[in-house]
């Protein structure tokens, strides 16, 4: 069985040595491949803003949803610039989040962004999980982070396909610790359900 795996290190806008990066693209290679083996839609259909619960909760077309809920709150200027993500596809969460804020910074700088990507992301990963059969999804949770793992196995191609959202949903990501083949729980467990985990290894 091979595994295919992708992440999105949501906020993850500037590394090291200086780099500015998006850092959803293995999320989005990955996520179009589900897409298009599925035939699922991912695009953005509605976002709703509740200035009073301080929630971006992001709907797309064929129902997934995500939520972010901003640390320090939101204004009611970033919920009408937050109208414009509706139409922009979810498999792109730091590109989608660019086109409406310009520019932003992860780290705890800009929440309401951070937090905005958050919301795109997990959309994009409860779409395909309300979608598509036996697709498994775990979450870890704590103060900070609130990572989303899920995956899928097509038998026929002997192929499963992992996804992996590392973030804060209060938008002071970057929070990366499960990235890549990272074997610990939750991920694990998803991993396991998948059969891309060697039960031993060998030299």
């Amino acid at each position: 069985m091979i595994c295919i795996a992708g992440h999105v290190g949501v906020g993850h806008v500037f590394s090291h040595s200086g780099f500015v990066q998006d850092d959803s693209q293995g999320f989005a290679v990955v996520g179009h491949m589900i897409k298009d083996l599925f035939k699922v839609r991912t695009k953005i259909e509605s976002v709703d803003v509740d200035l009073n619960a301080n929630v971006i909760t992001i709907k797309t077309k064929d129902g997934g949803v995500g939520q972010g809920c901003p640390r320090r709150g939101i204004t009611p200027f970033e919920a009408e610039m937050l109208k414009h993500l509706e139409g922009e596809e979810g498999l792109f969460p730091h590109y989608a989040t660019l086109k409406v804020f310009g520019r932003f910074y992860g780290h705890g700088v800009s929440e309401v962004p951070v937090a905005t990507e958050y919301a795109i992301s997990t959309a994009v990963m409860d779409t395909f999980a309300k979608n598509i059969p036996e697709f498994y999804v775990a979450r870890r949770e704590d103060e900070i982070a609130s990572d989303v793992i899920g995956g899928v196995k097509v038998k026929e191609l002997s192929t499963a396909f992992l996804l992996t959202i590392n973030g804060s949903k209060i938008g002071v990501g970057p929070v990366e610790n499960l990235e890549g083949n990272v074997a610990l729980p939750p991920k694990r467990g998803v991993m396991e359900r998948l059969g891309v985990l060697r039960s031993h290894y060998s030299c």
